[in-house]
């Protein structure tokens, strides 16, 4: 064999097991289906174990589904699920979706300078160590802002600073500057005309079908060769200005639009969804990849490939019925969440005339879903307590989707399950969405792909409560609008880590080393050290899980922060250590447990007295018994 041919076979060989590696680390655990634990949405981040729920893995790079190593569905996202466009999430230059703050939600179209720049100040002192990276002013900057297309010119209120000098001082403030547009529509006819790229005819009239729409007064040709300069021209004049964001409105409105007037176009031969994606292609060209292009508002799947996010709902208000639109795109969208896309919900409301409640269930379904997460309020107005509610979401964390297909009801359980090489636990939603009704939700551990006969340590995020350990699971009762965000954490024999205050992820944004030193002798404290990310002088706080089931405990004695002693808290079954930074970064911690005798109540018996059975239907039985006086406060029935 010649040293050429050798060296041949020795490429090949590294090409083959390079494709293989990369290839198994593109698989995932899904379901299919969910007609086993319906009321529940899986999530993942890492990679934890889904062994006891999952119906095959997804092959993200080559969109199949294999089971037990067999491929069940081949193309499964373009034939099973219809996208036919479908093509595997690029995340070489955007590893996380989107977080930032938008100017809509509060200002409308009578944003100013003025008001741009307080709050651009106020996140600058308040959210820039969250992780909000971008600054994205919405429609208000351009010429005439009531249904104006003109993106040429700027209006008066924002004419004098500049939209250059306003970008400059969004990157002066440690962010990114991003801008709404709606690039296939054109107000100006003489632009229009000029530029070649529109549908009109010689006398400069409208041949789209209708003459005009949402879109604008004159809409892109998708066949004409003059669109792709127009592009360029229109993209380049905005990031020489300094934006690397750009809201990409209208998208829902062009596929029906190209659809009705396709007899209009220069090449009316040509396939209006193709057409429309050559456009996207002519954006995505004109900005490079380091650009981040959020397609809205209900984009069509057909921008997948182009697109790095997308608005997949319409526009929310701040109220419960306005929340219904981030659950639509729950519903309709999240199984293209950091799969083709990242899903942006429309940004989180938190203020008044919403109650605290509401605002928890509005960032607790974002914060757990991991979809884009912007902010949208007048910032320097929200409440201290309003203002912890964001930042216990920020930045948006890498989750993807367990459940691969679309459905229509809300889902009552969001079981977000964590894998890291430091923890594996579950993160777990639960939600009341009904307006005036209280509801009593029976966590069964088994329907969580739990170990139902092992005990599990249960704390509550945003009551900062430990509720107790369990096996089997828990019923939880929920006020109107509300929800119960828990971290479930499999009890071990020795002291654990089972929460942090930092992030609703509690933990997977902020913990980065986590060891134990097991004692040498019966005497010896249980040190359990770590190291974590904080935030200048916002309190950090971590929870710790206390073994019960044996007559001998353990109790926090100590933690020291990088130095500093911190705040120790014990009560059954959970310890608490906090201290306040005096920066931002990484703080090294070791907590310290000295052994104790555990007090176990005495069991009053097996059976509650004069137990009594009645049946009342077929499928229903009326349980009878007299109340036990002590502390015993549930039975367990077993079938």
């Amino acid at each position: 064999m010649t040293l050429s041919v050798r060296f041949t076979i020795t490429i090949l060989l590294i090409l083959i097991y390079t494709n293989l590696t990369y290839s198994q680390s593109s698989l995932r655990s899904c379901r299919l289906n969910d007609s086993l634990n319906s009321d529940v949405l899986f999530l993942g981040l890492g990679n934890p174990d889904f062994a006891s729920i999952k119906q095959g893995d997804f092959d993200l790079l080559n969109d199949r589904i294999l089971q037990n190593g067999q491929l069940i569905y081949s193309d499964y996202y373009k034939q099973s699920l219809k996208v036919k466009f479908f093509k595997p999430i690029d995340k070489s230059a955007f590893k996380r979706p989107a977080t930032g703050w938008c100017s809509w939600y509060y200002y409308y179209q009578d944003l100013d300078m003025k008001e741009s720049l307080l709050n651009i100040r106020w996140l600058a002192e308040n959210f820039k160590d969250y992780g909000l990276r971008y600054i994205q002013i919405d429609d208000a900057w351009q010429v005439d802002n009531n249904g104006d297309r003109n993106w040429m010119h700027t209006n008066e209120r924002f004419k004098k600073f500049g939209m250059d000098s306003l970008a400059r001082y969004i990157r002066k403030n440690g962010f990114i500057p991003g801008l709404w547009i709606v690039p296939h529509g054109q107000s100006n006819l003489d632009i229009a005309q000029k530029s070649g790229a529109f549908m009109l005819d010689k006398k400069g009239m409208s041949t789209m079908t209708p003459p005009s729409s949402w879109v604008g007064s004159y809409q892109i040709d998708p066949t004409s060769n003059k669109v792709k300069p127009y592009f360029y021209n229109l993209f380049t004049h905005f990031r020489s200005k300094g934006y690397d964001y750009f809201k990409v409105d209208g998208q829902s409105v062009l596929v029906p639009d190209y659809i009705k007037s396709q007899k209009a176009f220069r090449d009316p031969k040509q396939d209006p969804i193709v057409a429309y994606r050559s456009t996207l292609r002519s954006i995505r060209e004109s900005v490079g990849k380091d650009v981040f292009l959020l397609g809205c508002w209900r984009t069509p799947v057909e921008g997948i490939g182009y697109f790095n996010g997308s608005r997949s709902n319409g526009d929310v208000w701040g109220s419960q019925s306005g929340f219904e639109q981030v659950l639509e795109a729950v519903r309709a969208g999240y199984f293209l969440h950091n799969t083709a896309w990242y899903v942006d919900p429309d940004p989180v409301m938190v203020g008044a005339p919403l109650s605290k409640d509401m605002a928890q269930v509005w960032a607790s379904m974002i914060g757990l879903t991991g979809m884009s997460t912007f902010c949208t309020e007048k910032m320097q107005d929200l409440s201290p307590e309003r203002v912890e509610i964001l930042k216990k979401i920020f930045p948006a964390q890498d989750i993807y989707p367990v459940d691969l297909f679309r459905y229509s009801k809300n889902k009552s359980i969001v079981d977000l399950k964590v894998g890291t090489s430091l923890r594996s636990y579950d993160v777990v939603g639960v939600f009341n969405l009904e307006a005036s009704k209280e509801s009593t939700t029976h966590l069964d551990w088994s329907k969580l792909g739990l170990e139902k006969e092992s005990f599990y340590h249960v704390y509550n995020f945003w009551d900062e409560e430990y509720i107790g350990c369990f096996n089997y699971g828990l019923f939880l009762n929920l006020h109107p609008a509300s929800c119960k965000v828990l971290s479930i954490t499999k009890a071990d024999s020795v002291p654990q880590l089972i929460s942090t205050n930092r992030h609703i992820t509690q933990g997977a944004e902020d913990v980065v080393k986590l060891s134990h030193k097991t004692p040498m002798t019966e005497s010896d404290p249980y040190l359990l050290s770590g190291e974590s990310e904080v935030i200048n002088k916002n309190e950090y706080r971590l929870a710790f899980g206390l073994p019960l089931q044996s007559k001998m405990g353990y109790r926090l004695s100590s933690v020291n922060f990088d130095g500093v002693r911190g705040k120790v808290t014990n009560s059954k079954g959970c310890a608490f250590a906090s201290f306040v930074p005096d920066r931002t970064g990484k703080v090294k911690w070791e907590a310290t447990f000295e052994k104790v005798q555990n007090f176990h109540s005495p069991q009053k018996g097996d059976f509650p007295d004069k137990l009594k059975l009645t049946n009342v239907s077929l499928n229903k039985l009326k349980i009878n018994f007299d109340k036990t006086y002590g502390i015993s406060f549930a039975y367990l029935l077993k079938k």
